[in-house]
């Protein structure tokens, strides 16, 4: 019994992996200021975390990001390409571009409408990110 429970648990596992692997891959994604301005409001924060949110997703407000086969990412910003690599893992996704490092983030929803992402750190200016579908 305990066997056929853990490979039921393993293979429900590698079929969410791949199937999330399906949902990012389906579409560019663009991130939602709107989206991610209520989130914050959900939390204390204060004046200059939500300084730091909007200047940061002001610079990224009209990027694309896209999750190619091979792992490939492509981040366009400002007209400007930049590749590098992603991976699921767990609850967890790494976005890793060659020009900088970023911590993984967690994914706190994903769905092919939405995705949520909060990076893996203890940063008091790290903010959770929307992103829903660029097309």
């Amino acid at each position: 019994m305990m066997r056929y429970l853990l490979l039921l648990t393993l293979a429900f596992s590698m079929f969410s992996c791949n199937n999330r692997d399906k949902i990012v891959m389906a579409t560019a994604w663009k991130y939602d200021l709107e989206a991610t301005r209520e989130l914050m409001t959900k939390e204390p924060v204060s004046d200059a975390q939500l300084n730091f949110m909007e200047g940061v997703m002001n610079r990224l407000k009209d990027a694309t990001v896209e999750f190619k086969k091979d792992n490939l990412l492509i981040i366009n910003l400002n007209g400007e390409e930049t590749t590098g690599y992603w991976k699921i893992s767990g609850d967890q996704i790494l976005m890793q571009v060659t020009k900088t490092s970023a911590p993984p983030y967690d994914i706190l929803e994903m769905t092919p409408q939405k995705i949520v992402l909060r990076p893996d750190s203890n940063d008091p200016f790290i903010f959770s990110r929307v992103m829903v579908p660029a097309k």
